[in-house]
């Protein structure tokens, strides 16, 4: 690794290396705990009826006050959202669990409602469980206005982990410490149609065909009977057996007209292909969907990334990062610092510049600048700051207190 290591709470090189391998295989580290986190909607009392919700019908639990002090922590909340309407914030979910499908239609597990600039949020997430289970779950995990997000486990998921808002125009937010687990969208390995298979409702299948006039590609196509079905369509769409889904996976990719500066630092990723989800595009997009924002710069260092496909797996098109477009607004993004591994691209550009210094492969091979697998010309050769002071030194797992 190049360059020293700017805020790491631990000490050397080693040890954040270390940390980021313990955060995929140690519970310690990130994500709620089963045993504490036992309190049921429904069941349990609302710890604040000025604060909060409940709808039992709905599924939802909101929070219908400004109170950055409030805590809301153990609590099992699997099939069940938790809104923040516009305006609205909370200070902290901590040792909490969301999960289950789409069932209820969901946008999100942790949803901020509004627009961008004044999105309902929650100021800091931590040490929560995120599993959408084996079926297509929300569009996004975590879609609200946040300051801090860490040691969480995301897990499962068949779209977008996190999107952030921001918190305001001045303060710098946080995307640290998390685990991003596997994604999956369906509950079987998939393989190509057979006409002398039976298939059970909902049972997943991969086929290659042209979807909007694009080339053809694999997709996945759900039964909706059961029984021997016949083929699926020979281009995108449905038929009386079939209908055909595009699932995608990003890690991080801030919203349309996200509010200030963003960091991604020391989280660890593994979203590799697999034969339940597919359309996996990238680990980290710094920039919002659109060039019409409000974003500052973004700094994106020691994070452990792993985009390699897996055995059987449906996409070789997974890249660590996708940089900013051309049009992007502020000073441009640095990438540092950080392991990665790809089958594909380690960065791709829409033409915006970016600074790219001090990455390597696992293995500590360097990934320099002007390397063929990253695409676009907007790459700057740069040197890593310095490791800053004054963090302690507990590491990754220290930081938020253990649950």
């Amino acid at each position: 690794m190049v360059g020293a290591l700017p805020g790491y709470p631990g000490s050397t090189v080693a040890d954040l290396k270390t940390d980021l391998i313990a955060l995929a295989t140690d519970a310690t580290y990130a994500g709620a705990n089963a045993a504490t986190a036992t309190l049921i909607p429904g069941v349990d009392t609302n710890p604040d009826a000025g604060v909060l919700t409940f709808d039992g019908g709905a599924k939802t639990v909101t929070a219908t006050a400004t109170d950055d002090t409030f805590v809301f922590e153990n609590w099992d909340l699997t099939g069940w959202s938790f809104i923040v309407p516009d305006a609205n914030y909370i200070g902290k979910i901590r040792n909490c669990i969301f999960g289950g499908d789409n069932s209820n239609g969901f946008t999100a597990y942790i949803n901020g409602g509004g627009t961008q600039e004044s999105k309902g949020g929650v100021k800091t997430i931590e040490r929560c469980t995120f599993d959408g289970g084996g079926t297509l779950n929300p569009a996004s995990f975590i879609h609200c206005r946040f300051a801090w997000v860490q040691n969480n486990v995301l897990k499962n998921c068949s779209d977008d982990y996190i999107k952030p808002s921001g918190w305001d125009a001045s303060t710098t937010c946080y995307i640290q410490g998390n685990l991003f687990d596997q994604p999956v969208a369906v509950g079987n390995d998939t393989l190509a149609y057979n006409g002398a298979t039976s298939y059970s409702v909902d049972e997943a299948i991969i086929e290659t065909v042209a979807k909007g006039g694009g080339s053809a590609k694999p997709y996945l196509a759900l039964a909706l009977n059961a029984g021997i079905l016949g083929a699926p369509p020979a281009t995108w769409g449905s038929n009386t057996d079939w209908n055909f889904i595009d699932p995608h996976v990003d890690g991080i990719q801030a919203d349309g007209k996200y509010i200030g500066p963003i960091t991604y630092r020391w989280n660890s990723m593994l979203i590799t292909g697999g034969k339940r989800n597919i359309g996996l595009t990238s680990g980290m997009w710094p920039q919002p969907h659109s060039t019409t924002t409000l974003a500052y710069a973004n700094l994106l260092y020691e994070n452990r990334i792993d985009t390699r496909v897996d055995v059987g797996g449906n996409n070789s098109f997974t890249r660590c990062f996708a940089s900013p477009p051309a049009g992007w607004i502020g000073t441009k993004p640095k990438f540092y610092n950080n392991w990665l591994e790809t089958d594909y691209k380690w960065n791709v550009s829409g033409g915006g510049a970016f600074d790219w210094g001090g990455n390597t492969q696992f293995d500590e091979t360097a990934i320099p600048y002007n390397d063929a697998d990253i695409s676009g010309a907007g790459a700057v050769d740069y040197t890593p700051p310095a490791r800053e002071t004054g963090y302690p030194g507990t590491g990754i797992k220290g930081l938020s207190p253990a649950v």
